[in-house]
């Protein structure tokens, strides 16, 4: 594996790389011009110095897959990472079929067929796919399985419910043909950069807040991790302004799981 493919596996898994240690070999490489010219990368300053970040993850997995693809070996999948590199967990962002997982008890369009939820859910807890679309009237997103499993009992029936066994993308957004998502992440940086992300191309989408919200952030234990990205600090959404404000004044975020029964 040679240096430059050695750099970005690094920077995926670290996250960020000191400007210092960007070395011209790799500042000078095909892939790294490739990177910042499609905006994936950027040095973002910190303090005195400045860091190289990831700013776009699917176009940094899809620049890096393409370029690494040169050998015998495709790397599609964990399973062609160990053959390639020996670890299948230093590039296992790059699975190509997310998996999906349903609930409720309508019938739902998955990949243009029509699917008795209902009957799915009540059979076997939930209808599990590795879909390229969906389409229903009032989609509902859930960001933890053990949520997912109870939702309706806490927001009701007139949802269908979604859970991916991974993060949220632009692909799952231009896939979901729906009237309205309700929209329920945990309350931290991440889950509120999600939800930013979602409503930007789904303009009708809600995020769930219980009338006693106020009074259950109180309840807000873990500390927060991670940075704001800029969606999140220059957002003017005024639901999102008051929970970003409380989790900066207490340095701690609201897990899902307390508003579930």
């Amino acid at each position: 594996m040679n240096i430059i493919n050695d750099f970005f596996i690094n920077l995926k898994t670290e996250k960020r790389i000191a400007k210092s240690s960007v070395g011209s070999v790799v500042r000078n490489s095909k892939l790294f011009k490739l990177m910042e010219q499609a905006n994936a990368i950027e040095f973002e300053k910190m303090g005195r110095g400045s860091n190289l970040i990831i700013v776009n993850q699917y176009v940094f997995k899809e620049i890096f897959k393409s370029q690494i693809n040169t050998d015998v070996i495709n790397v599609n999948s964990k399973i062609d990472a160990a053959k390639k590199f020996g670890n299948s967990k230093i590039i296992g962002g790059l699975e190509t079929n997310p998996y999906y997982f349903y609930r409720g008890n309508k019938k739902v369009k998955v990949n243009n067929e029509t699917i008795d939820l209902g009957f799915y859910t009540n059979k076997f807890g939930f209808f599990g796919c590795s879909n390229v679309s969906v389409e229903t009237d009032k989609l509902c997103w859930i960001e933890n399985k053990d949520c997912f499993e109870v939702a309706e009992k806490t927001i009701g029936k007139d949802y269908v419910f979604v859970h991916k066994y991974g993060r949220l993308g632009q692909n799952d957004f231009s896939n979901w043909r729906v009237k309205e998502v309700l929209f329920c992440p945990d309350y931290d940086f991440t889950g509120l950069e999600e939800y930013l992300y979602c409503k930007e191309n789904f303009p009708n989408t809600t995020l769930f807040i219980p009338s006693d919200f106020q009074e259950i952030l109180k309840q807000s234990r873990m500390p927060i991790k991670g940075e704001m990205k800029d969606r999140l600090k220059n957002t003017n959404d005024e639901v999102v302004l008051k929970i970003r404000d409380y989790i900066l004044r207490n340095n701690k975020f609201l897990e899902q799981q307390i508003l579930f029964n």
